[in-house]
């Protein structure tokens, strides 16, 4: 069996909204039009990393089926999981 480690962090990422301040857009299923964009720090799973381009690719903690792709610099608190 492949041991591996997982690694939960906080990210800040720029998302769509609607006119009521949620997210909004394609992360939605509310039909209301996008109002805005505003940047919102979310907690989240590291899935991979690109040390050359300097990127995390992060699977949101409460938007299972979102990843994004950030810059190192937008990643803070990285901690290690108890893989079980």
């Amino acid at each position: 069996m492949d041991e591996y480690k997982k690694y939960t962090c906080k990210y800040t990422a720029e998302w769509p909204v609607d006119e009521f301040g949620r997210i909004g857009g394609m992360y939605s299923l509310a039909d209301l039009p996008v109002q805005g964009y505003v940047e919102l720090e979310r907690t989240g799973t590291l899935v991979s990393q690109d040390s050359k381009r300097q990127m995390y690719e992060v699977q949101d903690s409460e938007r299972m089926f979102v990843k994004r792709v950030v810059p190192f610099t937008k990643v803070t608190d990285i901690m290690e999981v108890e893989n079980g």
